[in-house]
C-alpha cells in the first residue's frame, strides 16, 4: 500500500487551532477555556468564587478551603442574633470581615503558629463547660499533685450538669447570649425541679449547683469570652441563713444512741451492721470515710483510727486526713471482727457482688439498717448517717479531759475539730453551743450500749422476721375472709395518668405519715396493711401496689389524721 506523502512547507496545523468544519456554526467558548484565559490572583480568586448563599431563606457561607483552621459551612450570623440574616446586604458583610478573620488564621497557621478560628457566636455552654472541667483537672502544684481532687471536679461537674438541663440554658445554648434574665429563669427552673421522691430541690442544693456554675462563668470572665458574670448579683439565688443552734432532729441523745444500738440487726446485705454502726456513733466519721477504713487503718496498740485518702476514697479536704480516738468500747467489739485479716483488706466490704468490678467495693449505703432500729427502739427522728456524726459531737461536748497535769476539764472544741475533720472551730461553737450546758462525768466515751453476741443477734433477727411474717399472713387471711381478692402487685400495665395518680398518692401517704409520727404498729392495724406493705409506706415506694389498694391507703390515712 502507497504511504501519504507530505509537504515539508504545509505541515498539519494543531487541533485547537483548526477551524470549525465549512457549513457549521462556531461554538461558543466553555467554561473551562475562559477559566485557563486568565490566572487570578489568590484575592481575586477567593472572595469572586466563594459567597454568601441562600439556606431556607437564610445567608450561609461556605469556609471549606480554610478548614485547616476550622472553616465549614456556617451561617451569617449577626452579633447578638440568633439565626442567620435574611438581609443580603448584611450577609455581604458579615463574610467578608469571617473571610478576612479566616485569612489572617491561615496566615499564622502557615506560618507555624496556633490559629483556630472559632465560631461567630462563640462557645457553647456545653462545650465550654467540658473545657472549662479540662482546665480545673489539669491545674498542678509544685509537688506535681493536682490541685483539685475527683470528688470536687465530681461536684462541679454535677452542678453545672444541673444547670445546664434547665429548659433555658436548652435554649440560649451560646455562651456569649446569656443574658441576667436567663440566669434567672434557670434558677426558677431549679428551684422547681423534683427529686425521685417528689420533692422538691432544697433552697441548699439549688445554691450549691448555681454556685458551681457560676464558677465557670468566672473563669469565662477572666478568659474574656464573657464581660461579666450576671449569677451573683441575681435576686433569685437563694441565701442560706447561718444555723445558730443545731435541731434537736438532727442529732440523737445519748438514751437513743443506746436504744438504736440495741436494735441493731445483722442481715446478709449488712452482717457487720452492729459493727459498723458503733463505728460511726464511736468517730463521727462522714459516710464515705468509714465505710472505705481498711484494716490497717485501725491501730489497737495506739489506740487511734487513721482517717486519710485511699483507693476507695478522697478526703474531702486537707483537714480530713486525721486521727481519731478508738474507744476502748468500739476497740472491744473491732478486734474480733478483724481478727487476722490483712492490711490492705476493706473493713466494711460489700457483700452484694453484682459484676466483677463490685468484688473489693466498700459498702455504700446502711440507711435502711438504721432506720429499721430506729423503728424498733421507738425513735421517731429521720435517721441517716450523718445524723451520728452530729450525735457524736453532742456527746463529745459533754464530757470531760484530763489534762496533763491530771485534772479533768471541759473538753475544748479545738480537740473535736481535729477529731471530725473541720478546719475551725467556729462551726461547733454556733451550732453546738447550747449541747454543753449538760455535763457528763465522763473522760472515755462509752454509751453504756448492751451488746450481743453474734449467736444471740441471728436468733434476734430470725425472731423479728418471724413476727413480720406471721403478722403478714394474718392480714392477708384476714382480707381473703373480707372478700378482698385482689393481688398482691399491680400485674396490668398502667397509663400515664394512672401513673401519676399513684405518685401523687405516694406523696401524700408519705407526707401525712411523717408529719403525724404514724408508727408501724398503727399502720398496720388501721390499714390492715402487710408488713411489707408498711416499709413501702414509710419509704415512699409504691410501685408494686395495686392501685386500687393504694387509693383506699391514702383515704384511710387522710381519715387517721
Amino acid at each position: 500500500m502507497r504511504k501519504p506523502t507530505h509537504s515539508a512547507a504545509a505541515p498539519f496545523a494543531p487541533l485547537s487551532r483548526l477551524g470549525p468544519p465549512p457549513g457549521r456554526p462556531t461554538r461558543p467558548p466553555k467554561l473551562r477555556d475562559l477559566a485557563c484565559a486568565h490566572t487570578p490572583t489568590p484575592q481575586e480568586g477567593t472572595v469572586r468564587e466563594a459567597k454568601p448563599f441562600l439556606n431556607k431563606n437564610r445567608y450561609w457561607a461556605n469556609f471549606g478551603r480554610f478548614a485547616a483552621v476550622g472553616g465549614k459551612r456556617e451561617p451569617l450570623v449577626p452579633p447578638g442574633e440568633e439565626f442567620a440574616t435574611t438581609d443580603p446586604v448584611v450577609a455581604h458583610a458579615l463574610f467578608k470581615a469571617r473571610w478576612a478573620t479566616y485569612e489572617k488564621a491561615l496566615d499564622r497557621h502557615q506560618a507555624g503558629l496556633p490559629a483556630v478560628v472559632s465560631d461567630q457566636r462563640g462557645p457553647t455552654l456545653a462545650d465550654y463547660a467540658v473545657s472549662f472541667l479540662a482546665a480545673l483537672a489539669a491545674e498542678r502544684q509544685t509537688d506535681g499533685r493536682p490541685v483539685h481532687r475527683e470528688r470536687d471536679l465530681d461536684r462541679r461537674k454535677r452542678g453545672i450538669l444541673n444547670c445546664l438541663e434547665t429548659p433555658t440554658l436548652q435554649r440560649v445554648r451560646y455562651l456569649s447570649r446569656l443574658e441576667p434574665q436567663d440566669v434567672d429563669a434557670m434558677l426558677g427552673e431549679l428551684s422547681a425541679r423534683r427529686k425521685v421522691d417528689g420533692q422538691p430541690l432544697s433552697a441548699a442544693t439549688v445554691r450549691s449547683y448555681a454556685l458551681e456554675f457560676s464558677a465557670m462563668l468566672t473563669f469565662a470572665v477572666s478568659e474574656r469570652v464573657l464581660t461579666v458574670n450576671p449569677l451573683p448579683n441575681s435576686r433569685y439565688l437563694p441565701r442560706i441563713s447561718k444555723r445558730t443552734a443545731i435541731e434537736d432532729d438532727a442529732y440523737l441523745t445519748r438514751a437513743e444512741l443506746k436504744a438504736l444500738l440495741d436494735h441493731v440487726l445483722p442481715s446478709p446485705q449488712v452482717p457487720y451492721a452492729i459493727e459498723l454502726a458503733m463505728t460511726l456513733m464511736y468517730t463521727g466519721m462522714r459516710r464515705e470515710e468509714a465505710m472505705a477504713l481498711l484494716v490497717r487503718d485501725v491501730n489497737f496498740h495506739t489506740q487511734q483510727i487513721r482517717v486519710a485518702p485511699n483507693t476507695f476514697r478522697d478526703g474531702k479536704s486537707e483537714a480530713a486526713e486525721r486521727s481519731i480516738p478508738l474507744w476502748t468500747k468500739l476497740a472491744a467489739v473491732l478486734k474480733p471482727y478483724i481478727g487476722d485479716r490483712p492490711g490492705h483488706a476493706l473493713l466494711f466490704p460489700s457483700v452484694i457482688l453484682k459484676t466483677q468490678a463490685q468484688k473489693n467495693a466498700p459498702i455504700q449505703d446502711i440507711t435502711g439498717t438504721l432506720t429499721a432500729a430506729a423503728k424498733r427502739a421507738g425513735i421517731r427522728k429521720s435517721l441517716d448517717h450523718h445524723i451520728l456524726r452530729h450525735s457524736y459531737v453532742s456527746a463529745r461536748l459533754q464530757m470531760l479531759h484530763l489534762s496533763v497535769t491530771g485534772t479533768t476539764l471541759p473538753v475544748d472544741a479545738q480537740l473535736i475539730v481535729g477529731e471530725i475533720g473541720h478546719s475551725d472551730e467556729t462551726l461547733i461553737r454556733r451550732v453546738y453551743g447550747h449541747v454543753t450546758r449538760e455535763r457528763v462525768e465522763q473522760v472515755e466515751l462509752d454509751l453504756f450500749e448492751d451488746l450481743p453476741d453474734a449467736q444471740t443477734a441471728r436468733q434476734r433477727r430470725s425472731a423479728y422476721h418471724g413476727e413480720r411474717i406471721r403478722a403478714g399472713r394474718a392480714i392477708e387471711k384476714a382480707r381473703r375472709a373480707a372478700g378482698d381478692t385482689e393481688a398482691a402487685v399491680q400485674r396490668t400495665p398502667l397509663t400515664s395518668e394512672e401513673q401519676e395518680e399513684r405518685r401523687r398518692y405516694a406523696r401524700s401517704i408519705r407526707e401525712a405519715v411523717r408529719s403525724h409520727g404514724l408508727s408501724e404498729t398503727a399502720l398496720m392495724t388501721r390499714l390492715m396493711a402487710t408488713p411489707a406493705e408498711v416499709t413501702s409506706i414509710m419509704r415512699g415506694d409504691l410501685g408494686r401496689l395495686p392501685l386500687a389498694r393504694i387509693r383506699r391507703f391514702a383515704a384511710a390515712v387522710a381519715r387517721m389524721v
